[in-house]
């Protein structure tokens, strides 16, 4: 699924709620890239941390919790970051697809003390007064609030479709999965991987390669890897097992049986039938036996 974000006007829509809601708003994409935030300006509590390399890292790693609670509730999630200050985060979808989110800062009703908050960024090195100040005047909602917030991001979510912010192009789907799984045939491709990154069901991976290819995915895999392998067998004077491993598959009797049963031939004759489509491809066995001839 390929999407296209108009971020001018998602930037111009969270700026406005901002301004009425005095709240920090961020989208991000479907793949828990920050697109916008308003206001640019952090507080200064959230901006001392995300200024060291460590609370940056920390802060995307609570960020990326937040989401992913979003994608396996379907939902709207509340999380608590690692320096103990609420989030929330709305979770965009049309016709099951994740579209993105929107993240909202600070809801809670009511601070914790500070003390507890010190324990979780001391080791940041951080001015302890300073961050005191900062917290201190970071702002606190009403339970009544908080609901109207999230009437809120139930409204972005509407609005957002009906002035087509973000195009959605279904087209692409399996040409992204196919790219995929391109760029990791020399890897152990897991199903989960790719249902996660792409956020589909298992049983919506399975229809997409029945509707586009016509296979399974197990199958799709390897005919792929074993496509590759073809290829590289006649390109090159590289060992079959090192092809074999080089697209993923270890075991060589294995790799040379499923060969066999694609290609009607073993490995080594498919490189010999070729040979004469790569003339500069010399195999090593066909080397190995001049080298004898010039021995005897």
């Amino acid at each position: 699924m390929k999407i296209n974000y108009n971020i001018e006007k998602i930037d111009s829509l969270l700026r406005d709620i901002a301004a009425i809601t005095g709240l920090t708003l961020g989208f991000w994409d479907n793949k828990m890239n920050l697109l916008v935030v308003q206001p640019p300006k952090q507080n200064p509590f959230c901006y001392a941390i995300r200024c060291t390399v460590e609370g940056r890292q920390r802060c995307t790693k609570s960020d990326h919790e937040m989401l992913t609670e979003c994608i396996v509730n379907h939902g709207p999630a509340t999380h608590t970051c690692h320096a103990g200050i609420p989030d929330s985060a709305v979770p965009l979808y049309y016709n099951d697809k994740l579209l993105g989110f929107i993240s909202f800062g600070q809801l809670t009703n009511k601070l914790r003390p500070f003390n507890e908050v010190w324990q979780r960024i001391a080791n940041l090195g951080l001015d302890a007064e300073k961050m005191k100040r900062a917290y201190n005047a970071l702002p606190h909602y009403s339970h009544d609030y908080i609901r109207a917030t999230t009437t809120i991001a139930k409204a972005c979510i509407e609005y957002t479709l009906l002035e087509k912010m973000i195009s959605i192009s279904n087209t692409t789907a399996a040409e992204d999965i196919a790219a995929y799984i391109d760029e990791h045939l020399s890897e152990r491709i897991f199903f989960a991987d790719i249902m996660n990154r792409f956020h589909l069901s298992k049983s919506a991976l399975y229809e997409l390669f029945r509707r586009n290819f016509n296979t399974t995915v197990h199958s799709y895999i390897q005919s792929k890897r074993l496509e590759h392998a073809a290829a590289a067998l006649t390109e090159s004077d590289e060992p079959v097992a090192d092809i074999a491993a080089r697209f993923g598959i270890a075991d060589q009797n294995y790799f040379s049986r499923i060969f066999k049963q694609t290609y009607g031939m073993s490995p080594l004759a498919y490189r010999h039938l070729h040979a004469s489509a790569s003339p500069g491809a010399v195999s090593k066995e066909k080397s190995a036996s001049h080298l004898k001839a010039a021995k005897r």
